[in-house]
């Protein structure tokens, strides 16, 4: 289904970017990017070396293999979104127990994100309180993750009043 389709910005063939009709915008969900060492790794020796920084807790090691905060960096996707650093253990792909038990045939990774993006000079009016994941959660391979925000209003804006209908 095309529900764009009519709106002024597909009638021009101009591409959409919906990031810069709102303020504010929040994109989340189980994005699928991976934990990749760069260098040439095996596939047994990456897992072992990547379930060793776990570990050892090496979370800024771990964020610098994670490949979305390699393509924010390198605006291959995403461009303007942000995402805290993740200071926990990989959410991905786990165990349905408590905790972080491994499944042996993927690699640990933070395929589960938060991302906002604002439009220029609101930057400052967002701002992340907590990102972390739930890692009771058994229901799925996933842990997810949850995140609060605290959002400045701009106070120069003003309410509109009521349209008359007639």
């Amino acid at each position: 289904a095309h529900i764009f389709e009519g709106t002024a910005d597909t009638e021009a063939q101009i591409p959409l970017d919906l990031s810069l009709k709102s303020h504010i915008m929040f994109f989340l969900g189980d994005l699928n990017f991976r934990t990749d060492l760069e260098g040439d790794y095996e596939k047994d020796q990456q897992m072992q070396l990547i379930r060793q920084m776990v570990d050892k807790e090496q979370w800024r090691e771990l964020n610098e293999a994670d490949e979305l905060f390699r393509a924010l960096r390198n605006k291959d996707c995403l461009m303007g979104f942000q995402t805290p650093p993740c200071y926990f253990p990989p959410t991905f792909k786990v165990e349905r127990l408590s905790g972080y038990v491994y499944k042996d045939n993927r690699r640990p990774s933070y395929t589960d994100r938060i991302l906002w993006r604002t439009l220029q000079k609101l930057e400052q009016n967002v701002m992340c309180v907590a990102y972390e994941p739930i890692r009771d959660f058994v229901t799925s391979d996933h842990k997810p993750i949850r995140g609060a925000f605290e959002i400045g209003l701009n106070e120069r804006i003003q309410p509109r009043p009521p349209l008359n209908k007639k």
